[in-house]
């Protein structure tokens, strides 16, 4: 790790798996770190990333950056709220309570693209006989709640699969605002969901959406951890990528072939159909390292995230290396070593034709090809 950098900040990226989350801001060299005991971290480049604030609160299940860059929200399962905090200070600029919002230290919020809905997942009903999970999306300027629960939307997944643990673990909006992704873990297995129309209860004046205007389905991967995926900007498809949990063993899948230095598969998945468009597995013939998932541990550095654009997708690789691929057709097309061992988090340029991306020694900016 860089001498440049405290602990605490590359440490979520040796161990990706725990549920601590960074979100590069859209316009400000900055990043925003959340942690689940409830620390919420402010760092600038400087050039190199330096702590500026911090704040402690009861717990963070997700945070996510409204998309005009002036404000956190937040989802505090302790004391069941949305929290909008100024990016600046970190202060609280407001909170919203109801009764649907019970979620846990695990639930995922997140932002409309046009920044007029937050959504959340969380329990309907806690404590009730029909305890049930589900979606959970607010007006940011009226505040007014709308609710679904994930088997009115289409899913059951006690009926449908057989088990009876799993967790949302992100979700993402398509650029057109037409379609919900769920990325689900589910008894050691990652799911995909695709909800389409899933605004179209909104308008609604109801606490609740009594009809079921989404349609779903679900896809496997081979590998027990999604750690992150994203649209086309055409919304057309989603490309992801699958991997394994840092030091799982392959007893569950014995057969399951995986080449030397395996840390996982790019895959891409039509947005309309039950279709697999292609996929690519990363391994030693990319990252140029023997040691991958099998062996049971990860370089450090290793975070497993995606940006998708036009033409190319762009993954983070151990070593901070960067691996660029068709985004149509999954070809590798170039490799890039960042300057510095960690990779924070990848984001668009406001120019809207360049990558930012965030390591442990600057922000670094590479043009798409």
């Amino acid at each position: 790790m860089s001498k440049h950098v405290p602990q605490e900040l590359g440490e979520w990226l040796e161990y990706y798996i725990k549920k601590q989350i960074v979100r590069l801001h859209p316009e400000r060299d900055e990043l925003f770190i959340a942690h689940e005991s409830g620390q919420l971290d402010r760092y600038c480049y400087l050039p190199t990333p330096q702590l500026k604030m911090k704040i402690q609160i009861s717990e963070i299940s997700d945070v996510s950056i409204a998309p005009d860059g002036k404000s956190l929200v937040l989802f505090n399962p302790v004391d069941k709220q949305i929290e909008i905090r100024c990016v600046e200070n970190l202060s609280l600029l407001r909170t919203i309570k109801n009764k649907y919002l019970n979620g846990d230290f695990l639930s995922p919020v997140g932002i409309s693209h046009d920044g007029k809905w937050i959504f959340v997942e969380s329990y309907m009903n806690p404590g009730g006989i029909d305890e049930q999970e589900g979606l959970v999306w607010i007006n940011m300027e009226t505040e007014q709640i709308h609710t679904q629960t994930w088997k009115e939307l289409g899913y059951n997944k006690y009926d449908m699969l057989g088990y009876e643990f799993g967790y949302v673990e992100q979700m993402v909006i398509s650029p057109d605002q037409q379609q919900l992704a769920v990325n689900e873990w589910l008894d050691g297995y990652a799911f995909l969901h695709l909800y389409s129309n899933w605004l179209a209860g909104s308008e609604k004046t109801s606490q609740t959406v009594e009809e079921s205007p989404l349609s779903q389905f679900a896809w496997s991967a081979n590998f027990s951890y999604i750690t992150d995926l994203g649209y086309h900007p055409s919304s057309n498809y989603l490309i992801l990528f699958s991997t394994l949990e840092k030091g799982r063993v392959w007893i569950d899948n014995p057969t399951q072939d995986t080449s030397v230095g395996c840390v996982g598969e790019l895959i891409a998945v039509s947005a309309q159909e039950r279709k697999e468009l292609w996929r690519v597995p990363i391994d030693s013939r990319f990252t140029e390292s023997k040691e991958g998932v099998v062996e049971g541990r990860f370089h450090n550095g290793y975070a497993g995230k995606l940006l998708v654009g036009e033409t190319e997708v762009v993954i983070t690789a151990p070593n901070g290396q960067l691996l660029f691929f068709d985004s149509e057709t999954g070809n590798f097309k170039r490799k890039m070593k960042v300057n510095g061992d960690y990779i924070f988090a990848l984001g668009w340029h406001r120019d809207g034709d360049k990558i930012r991306v965030a390591t442990d020694q600057e922000i670094q900016v590479i043009e798409w090809q």
